[in-house]
């Protein structure tokens, strides 16, 4: 995970980066995957749902207004 983030960090376009993980691992993946090696892109976490389909518009949901692409990577 850190990897394909700090690939999605390096990159001029990417200017903010959702992750979408159970929220109970949320603390766990913010800890192992993106404290350490302080990414500079803001990144924001939403609730992975039962399906892929719930969790992708819960990523979809938690993308400030002001991006005006999204991709969608898992």
């Amino acid at each position: 995970m850190s990897w394909c983030i700090a690939a999605f960090d390096r990159a001029p376009s990417v200017g903010h980066i959702v992750v979408v993980c159970p929220a109970a691992q949320t603390d766990e993946v913010r800890s192992r995957a993106i404290v350490p090696f302080g990414f500079a892109t803001p990144i924001t976490f939403a609730p992975a749902g039962a399906t892929r389909q719930d969790s992708t518009r819960a990523g979809l949901c938690a993308t400030p207004a002001s991006m005006r692409y999204v991709a969608v990577h898992d």
